[in-house]
């Protein structure tokens, strides 16, 4: 029996359908900057992926040069080059605005330098410490640990 369950209204942000976006707090631990923004929960996403917005709103430079960069595959397998960033994901209350629920450790973020896609949770800095319920037909994300 998980010792915490919450359940989360699917969330219709603006110019998008509703879907399973979760209220989340990204802070970048070396400024201690922080924003909360709904992201999109990916089952499919091997890891998270946060946009370039993010990135320089919480102090980090997207392509600085010590920064670590990559080239992953995204939606049908088409290449993105991504750029490492260390962040702390907190869940959010799906009721008590400003309550965190969990908090990650410190983690190493892709983050793109478009804006044109949702931030995603994915499974690896996110979603593999979750039982997660997507139940579609009433609109709810259910997370438990």
């Amino acid at each position: 029996m998980p010792s915490h369950q919450f359940k989360y209204p699917f969330f219709e942000p603006p110019g998008r359908s509703a879907g399973p976006y979760l209220p989340i707090k990204i802070t970048n631990p070396k400024e201690n900057k922080s924003i909360e923004w709904y992201c999109l929960i990916d089952t499919g996403a091997d890891s998270c992926l946060f946009s370039a917005t993010v990135a320089d709103i919480l102090g980090h430079h997207l392509t600085g040069l010590s920064v670590k960069s990559s080239i992953t595959k995204g939606v049908e397998g088409r290449t993105v080059r991504t750029w490492k960033h260390s962040f702390i994901i907190s869940l959010m209350h799906p009721t008590q605005p400003g309550k965190i629920v969990w908090q990650s450790k410190k983690s190493l973020i892709d983050c793109i330098e478009h804006n044109e896609c949702p931030l995603l949770l994915g499974v690896e800095d996110f979603l593999e410490h979750f039982r997660l319920t997507l139940d579609y037909r009433k609109k709810i994300a259910m997370l438990a640990w």
